[in-house]
């Protein structure tokens, strides 16, 4: 676990962190924060045993999110010197709901005590209300995901005596006392299935490795009360408190052409989520991201002191920079600014954003550049038909010819003998698909055109600037066809030790996603695009693992943030669509047995899977309807 740790600090060098004591900024997020959650905590209680005092410890570390100023009652299980080292956000692990935790009491020479109880004992996971093993009670309900980690934070080491009591830190009820003899010090540790592990600059990773996870705390007895001395830094959090402690905010940071956003997904406690997100976008882009993406925002740019983010009972945020516009570009103002605004309304809650340089409310310009937020992929879904490529629409299935080049159904040649159809953004562009081996272009009258003669080729991909990506599976690179033809090759640095299946675009072009393989199981991982100055790519940067599983059968967008995915948990299960944040956990749409393709439209509420025997359903609330046989290999732009 450790190893995994260290690996994350290294690469959130040079971004923002979420300060780790004491309040973030003056003002309040409480209004928006409709859905925020209050968790009660208790102190130590007379007699308490170690194990006891590490449940209560980690029963208390929600708390300290969610109202309790600053981890006031968690830090009443620890020595005085333990409790000032601390940092509760330098690290937060996240344990599967659904495996069990262990603990085991030793003293300094032998086991004296070794209890288990399972997760959905001693940790409310069920919001039941309540308080159990290690974690915090509520009546709120919480959201699984998947995956597991392997990272141990930092330990909390003891200050040497500085006082002559012989116990650490000295003084006070949870420091004080007399030397600790034999007999006065054990350690607890504490084995749990980690699902996730949020570093200090609120990127989420899902853990990779399945096993189980130590935490050793060691606990001294001072005045006759145990209490907390050594301690890994930072939280733990089971699936449930996660979910109702932090959330989801997606930085926005641009192509570089400004044209459209790029989201970076972190995560924030709900508890001051507007200044968390504010201090995290200003310290720029995750590691793995900023190669694809720029920002308008002054490096040194800095909140000022006293008034820096406050938040309106109506949701009206005012955001106070101490730079004022002078300080500022002029080509670079509009585009900073809505760089914060588009950042903090999605926070929920959040309606009305005003920046404010120097003191001064900032009015951008009538004509400010409106960055988007990706490509839109439109409602018209392209199909391979029994008679060749066909447009599903919500009444009717037509020849794709004729509803590309606007001829009668009767006149449209037949366009057959493709597969991996992948639509552009801009019909009058026409779609990529594979003929065997090859890549070809068709033009709306039915034309088709070889772009690239491949061994074994990837499904194509579209991206919003009109290139066609492709390769041959198990290469070092990938290729990808320009709108005029123009063939280039995109290095892509540890892509054939994934063995990709499948690599799709994101709607603004900035990042993309690889379903491979890897240790024999499937997973999606997520990449940045870097471009040359006119569009052209050039490279693929691989960056973190969203998820794994036992099989993978198709990935598509679904949105700015989320991907959907065709998977298999188990090689006797039947196929499931999980929704997988970029950034962030992966939860489980629904089953689907027989499904084989997929394709996503405007978010996960508009899924179509085609089957093994024909047919193509439709995402219908919790049930999935046919919407016409005969037609597979659904595909949106993307």
């Amino acid at each position: 676990m450790l190893a995994v740790v260290l690996a994350l600090a290294g690469l959130v060098a040079g971004c923002a962190q979420l300060p780790v004591s004491g309040p973030v900024h003056q003002g309040r997020t409480a209004a928006p924060a409709a859905d925020a959650i209050r968790i009660e905590a208790s102190r130590p209680g007379p007699g308490d045993g170690p194990q006891e005092i590490v449940q209560g410890f980690l029963a208390a570390g929600p708390a300290g999110l969610s109202a309790d100023g600053d981890f006031e009652v968690a830090r009443s299980y620890l020595t005085t010197s333990a409790g000032a080292q601390w940092s509760p956000l330098a690290e937060v692990v996240i344990a599967r709901n659904d495996e069990p935790q262990s603990f085991r009491v030793d003293d300094q020479d032998a086991a004296i005590e070794d209890a288990t109880d399972s997760a959905t004992d001693d940790v409310d996971n069920d919001g039941d209300g309540d308080v159990d093993g290690a974690g915090a009670a509520t009546s709120a309900t919480g959201s699984g995901t998947d995956g597991t980690d392997d990272g141990e934070p930092a330990p909390v080491t003891p200050a040497p005596d500085t006082d002559g009591t012989g116990a650490p830190g000295g003084g006070g009820a949870d420091g004080a006392g007399s030397a600790a003899t034999a007999g006065d010090r054990v350690t607890v540790t504490l084995a749990v299935v980690a699902a996730g592990d949020l570093d200090p600059g609120g990127v989420y990773s899902v853990s990779e490795s399945p096993g189980t996870s130590e935490l050793a705390f060691g606990l001294v007895r001072v005045e006759g009360e145990w209490r907390i001395e050594t301690l890994p830094q930072g939280l733990l959090l089971t699936e449930f408190q996660f979910s109702q402690v932090f959330r989801a905010v997606p930085l926005q940071f641009l192509t570089p052409d400004a044209a459209s956003f790029v989201p970076d997904v972190r995560y924030v406690p709900v508890r001051n989520s507007a200044s968390y997100a504010v201090t995290l976008l200003l310290g720029g882009p995750a590691p793995w991201l900023a190669p694809a993406v720029v920002t308008r925002i002054p490096t040194e740019a800095s909140l000022e002191q006293g008034r820096s983010v406050a938040v309106a009972d109506d949701g009206s945020v005012e955001v106070h920079l101490a730079q004022s516009a002078a300080d500022v570009p002029a080509a670079s103002r509009d585009l900073a600014v809505a760089q914060i605004e588009e950042t903090l309304l999605g926070v929920p809650g959040v309606r009305d954003v005003t920046v404010w340089l120097a003191g001064t409310p900032y009015e951008p310009a009538a004509d400010a550049p409106t960055p988007s937020l990706g490509a839109d992929v439109g409602d018209v879904l392209v199909g391979v038909g029994e008679e060749g490529l066909v447009v599903v629409t919500d009444d009717d299935v037509v020849p794709w010819v004729a509803w590309a080049s606007g001829v009668a159904a009767d006149d449209a040649p037949a366009v057959t003998g493709l597969t991996d159809p992948a639509p552009a953004y801009d019909p009058a562009a026409g779609l990529a698909a594979l003929a065997g081996s090859s890549l070809v272009h068709v033009a709306p009258d039915g034309a088709v055109t070889e772009l690239l003669a491949l061994t074994d080729p990837l499904p194509p991909s579209q991206d919003p600037l009109g290139w066609v990506w492709t390769g041959d599976r198990g290469a070092a690179d990938l290729r990808a066809v320009g709108p005029d033809g123009q063939v280039v090759t995109v290095a892509a640095d540890g892509l054939a030790q994934l063995s990709p299946r499948q690599v799709r675009l994101s709607r603004e072009g900035a990042r993309a996603v690889v379903l491979g393989e890897s240790d024999g199981r499937a997973v999606l991982v997520a990449a940045s695009v870097v471009r040359g100055g006119d569009g052209e790519p050039t490279r693929l940067v691989l960056g973190p693992t969203l998820a794994a599983f036992a099989g993978g059968l198709d990935v598509a967008w679904a949105d700015p943030t989320t991907v959907a995915a065709l998977v298999t948990q188990d090689a006797s299960a039947a196929p499931l669509v999980r929704s997988v944040t970029v950034g962030g956990p992966s939860a489980v749409v629904s089953s689907t047995p027989q499904a084989v393709t997929l394709a996503a439209g405007e978010g996960v509420s508009h899924l179509f899977v085609g089957t093994a025997d024909g047919r193509l359903l439709v995402r219908v609330s919790l049930r999935w309807d046919e919407v016409t046989t005969g037609v597979g290999e659904p595909a949106f732009p993307g």
